[in-house]
């Protein structure tokens, strides 16, 4: 007995459905490519590593030295200084004595009832300054941040000015407060200069002077508690220099540092910090270092995964290249076989439809698709290169030319030997 006959299934139906499966796979790559390279964070690790080590540097020289010396200065009479100055004219000459650079300056204390007199040795405070706290400034003279997350609002806070004070001169007298207002006794503060050093000093008291600033009155003060006598001892400043700082006066000290936003100024540190931001800024170093921090190749961040960008540029076009061109052989393998009545045009694929909107979408994405996925992945690469040119940025400008060249070829190609009734 006869085996039944196998069913008769037409050539044309699976090959079309071949040519469909490629195509959907032409359309993943080429658009899964652009979506890729349109969420890229391309950055260079040596960079950001030589941004780091410049916040490393700066953490070093920080000080309220290092704030006066590089902000904007300017020196200013305090208003509550007027009554301890001749007519109140704001001249500094023998009545001020220089407090700058100074550890501690001497006056003799006079007590007016007793008529007993000291000599003391005023001690200048640790904290010589004054931070003006309407600027809303999260910069501290004595401290510096110590990861990556505190730097960034730090450096944020800079993009309006940081104002301190800084004591310049205090009056050639002082009082001795017994209140809040009862003055009992008078201080002659000695002048002391190269020329006129004060070497006269022995059985000196010395007490540790504390300044008070209030900026909304414009008021400069240095008191301290005298143990001896448990009296108080007041010595206005007659002269403060107001100094302000800004992004712009740290970037003439870091030329290679930008106005704006941590993301902006530190834009390659800000993409390839990642998980380091919490880390010391000495570990982070160290991380960033063992991350490739010694090499200038570009990378890329795709949805948190660093990729070196000659990785996602090669593959990507080889990859895209690659599936272009099997569909293009196969269509041309496929040109001029189909028949009116083959069962190959029933199967549901654009490339079968011989509508105007059918044919539209699909040369779109038999050429468009590829051609700009190639466009964006090279461009990519292609910005980052350093000028002027060498011979290895022209020849990767050639290869850019050839790849799009290649693309546009075969999506051409592809498009002449689409299916076509005969």
């Amino acid at each position: 007995m006869a085996s039944p006959a196998a069913p008769n299934i037409h050539w044309s139906k699976d090959f079309v459905e071949h040519l469909r499966t490629v195509h959907f796979a032409l359309i993943a790559v080429a658009l899964g490519l652009i979506v890729v390279v349109l969420s890229l964070k391309p950055y260079k690790m040596d960079v950001a590593l030589r941004e780091l080590h410049e916040i490393l540097q700066l953490k070093k020289l920080w000080s309220p030295d290092w704030f006066e010396g590089h902000g904007q200065s300017e020196d200013f009479a305090p208003r509550n200084g007027a009554k301890a100055r001749p007519n109140g004219l704001d001249v500094y000459l023998d009545e001020v004595t220089p407090v700058k650079s100074k550890k501690s300056f001497y006056g003799k204390a006079t007590w007016a009832k007793t008529k007993k007199s000291a000599l003391i040795d005023f001690k200048l405070p640790a904290k010589n300054w004054s931070e003006d706290e309407d600027s809303h400034c999260l910069v501290s003279l004595d401290s510096f941040p110590t990861t990556l997350k505190d730097f960034q609002p730090w450096w944020n806070s800079l993009q309006s000015a940081c104002v301190a004070y800084f004591p310049q001169g205090v009056g050639r007298s002082g009082k001795i407060l017994a209140g809040p207002s009862k003055t009992v006794g008078e201080i002659f503060v000695y002048e002391e200069n190269a020329e006129h050093p004060v070497t006269d000093v022995f059985g000196a008291r010395r007490v540790e002077l504390d300044l008070t600033a209030d900026v909304k009155d414009d008021s400069f003060e240095y008191f301290a508690d005298d143990a001896g006598e448990s009296d108080v001892f007041d010595i206005q400043l007659l002269r403060v220099s107001r100094v302000r700082l800004t992004q712009q006066d740290i970037i003439a000290a870091f030329p290679q540092w930008r106005n704006g936003s941590y993301e902006k100024s530190f834009f390659d540190l800000a993409n390839a910090a990642g998980d380091v931001t919490n880390l010391e800024l000495i570990d982070a170093d160290k991380t960033l270092t063992d991350k490739g921090g010694k090499t200038e190749e570009l990378f890329f961040e795709v949805f948190g995964l660093k990729f070196p960008a000659k990785q996602i540029t090669f593959w990507g076009v080889i990859l895209l290249a690659g599936v272009q061109l099997y569909l293009f052989v196969y269509l041309k393998h496929f040109s001029g076989k189909l028949q009116p009545e083959d069962p190959g045009w029933d199967v549901p694929w654009i490339g079968m439809d011989e509508s105007a909107l059918g044919r539209i979408v699909f040369l779109t994405t038999l050429l468009i698709f590829p051609c700009l996925a190639t466009i964006l992945l090279s461009y990519r690469e292609l910005s980052q290169l350093i000028t002027p040119w060498n011979a290895r940025s022209w020849a990767e400008l050639v290869g850019f030319i050839s790849a799009v060249a290649a693309s546009t070829l075969l999506g051409v190609l592809s498009w002449k030997y689409r299916p076509r009734t005969q």
